[in-house]
């Protein structure tokens, strides 16, 4: 009202009812998620989560699902700093380890140890082959189908994203504090597990 040149929002009664809805939903699919956990164990998860986040940005993140996507994308791209300027990104450092341990392998095995889906392995595997770290070959137990190896280059890149991931590992620990690192990951491996259904909605959302 003192200035008729600029707007001012709010929520109508409708935006007010879907706002409480949508708070109803995270609070239900938390709920489920963090199921095997007690209230004081999820608690103290949030408060770790949340030590991941940028400075400021702590309050506004609500719910345990939203505080492990944000905390994911955030080391995920504090890796990915890293590595500027080499055409390597973190999520590169499983597929080369596993290929230098396992390789010559097929794509199939590949996709099993790092448990994500045959496109997603695709997608990595197509990454790797056009910056020539990885060749497809024939696997020699099987002629009918391809097996995946590191070239010489791929060996040299593997020792560059391992580095960066080590330099995440003790930037992380600093992030969470004296215990925290294993406090964290302890939680983690409790929220995840196998029978836990939660878990699994909450993947098939993500994906």
């Amino acid at each position: 009202p003192d200035n008729r040149r600029q707007y001012i929002l709010s929520l109508t009664d409708e935006g007010r009812s879907a706002v409480e809805a949508g708070r109803r939903a995270v609070a239900e699919r938390d709920a489920r998620l963090t199921a095997a956990l007690t209230p004081e164990q999820v608690t103290r998860l949030n408060t770790l989560l949340a030590r991941l986040l940028p400075q400021g940005t702590q309050d506004l993140v609500q719910g345990t699902e939203h505080l492990v996507e944000q905390a994911h994308h955030r080391l995920r791209r504090l890796g990915d700093e890293k590595l500027a300027g080499t055409g390597l990104r973190v999520r590169h450092y499983g597929p080369l380890s596993i290929l230098a341990t396992h390789g010559p392998c097929p794509q199939q095995r590949l996709a099993q140890e790092l448990a994500i889906t045959g496109p997603a392995t695709s997608q990595l595997v197509d990454e790797l082959v056009d910056g020539g770290m990885v060749h497809r070959g024939r696997d020699p137990h099987d002629r009918r189908r391809h097996a995946l190896e590191l070239t010489e280059l791929g060996h040299t890149q593997l020792k560059a994203v391992a580095e960066a991931v080590d330099l995440l590992a003790a930037d992380t620990a600093v992030l969470l504090g004296p215990g925290g690192e294993d406090e964290l990951r302890a939680l983690l491996v409790q929220l995840l597990e196998p029978a836990h259904p939660g878990v699994a909605e909450a993947a098939g959302r993500r994906g």
